[in-house]
């Protein structure tokens, strides 16, 4: 399926709300491809969920995840396919937080794994190091390294994004990224949240340079 090295790379993102009004670093998450250095807060759960058009298809994202009073954050990631009316693909992914003063910022390692249900065998892993440093009161920067396995292929690829977060209120945030798995081009995305007090609304817009075409999103996040 040729979405697939997109949602791997947009499911490698944590679930975690925008805290604008905390101070504390942006959080992209969700359908952003370039993750961030935090977790869900310790204790409690959320529920984040999107819908993409691409190529021609449309798919639904849907990702419950909580957070471990110690400070791990599980997450579900499941992808539905409208067209093919079930669900493709199930993932898992635990992460956590190494160092909150890591270079003038915050640094998580996120492991995850995922199963193809259509095939109905293994598809692949990822690890990901992601690192987040607010430049000041308005911009965040986020840097993300890791590798991937593809089970189809038995490679290791290397992974890479790089992605800034603007504060343009206390509860808009506008969001630029681009990221990369191995030697393929990369893609490039924009978006914006809404920060509510318990839930965000989000859009995002991202081409993916290698297959020339572009992926429409929207997205909504609850916490409970």
């Amino acid at each position: 399926m040729r979405m697939t090295k997109l949602k791997r790379l947009a499911l490698t993102n944590t679930l975690v709300l925008g805290c604008l009004a905390t101070g504390s670093a942006a959080a992209n998450g969700g359908h952003f491809l370039v993750d961030d250095a935090t977790i869900t807060d310790p204790g409690t759960c959320q529920l984040e969920t999107w819908a993409s058009r691409f190529s021609g298809e449309s798919f639904w994202v849907l990702q419950p995840a909580c957070s471990t009073v110690n400070g791990w954050d599980f997450t579900l990631p499941a992808v539905y396919s409208w067209g093919d009316n079930e669900f493709v693909e199930l993932g898992l992914e635990v992460k956590t937080i190494l160092s909150e003063d890591f270079a003038g910022g915050a640094l998580a390692i996120t492991l995850g794994t995922f199963f193809d249900l259509v095939d109905d065998e293994f598809a692949g892993g990822f690890v990901n190091f992601p690192y987040s440093r607010a430049l000041d009161s308005y911009w965040t920067l986020h840097l993300n390294a890791g590798a991937e396995y593809d089970r189809f292929s038995s490679n290791w690829d290397a992974t890479w994004g790089v992605a800034t977060t603007y504060a343009l209120t206390q509860h808009i945030e506008l969001i630029a990224e681009t990221a990369g798995i191995g030697s393929d081009d990369p893609i490039f995305g924009i978006g914006a949240r809404y920060a509510f007090e318990r839930f965000d609304l989000d859009i995002g817009i991202a081409r993916v340079t290698e297959l020339n075409d572009t992926v429409y999103t929207i997205g909504f996040n609850v916490a409970f």
